[in-house]
């Protein structure tokens, strides 16, 4: 598991906002900069998160969370 940082982005100008504005969900860095280019992030709404490094990581994680799960 690795540590990744979420955050509230302030997204430039587009056809519905004239002015940035905060975006009203969380992204990582790489997300956000790929999706809303010349976004800043909010640093003040800072998460980490722990996330898995791959998708074996993300199964293994998945099926030894839901194992002791007792319904």
């Amino acid at each position: 598991m690795k540590e990744v940082e979420f955050f509230r982005w302030w997204l430039p100008p587009n056809a519905w906002h004239k002015q940035r504005h905060l975006s009203g969900w969380t992204m990582d860095r790489a997300y956000a900069e790929k999706t809303y280019p010349g976004a800043e992030p909010e640093l003040s709404t800072r998460e980490v998160r722990m996330c898995p490094e791959d998708n074996a990581e993300a199964l293994r994680t998945q099926l030894n969370g839901s194992a002791g799960h007792k319904g």
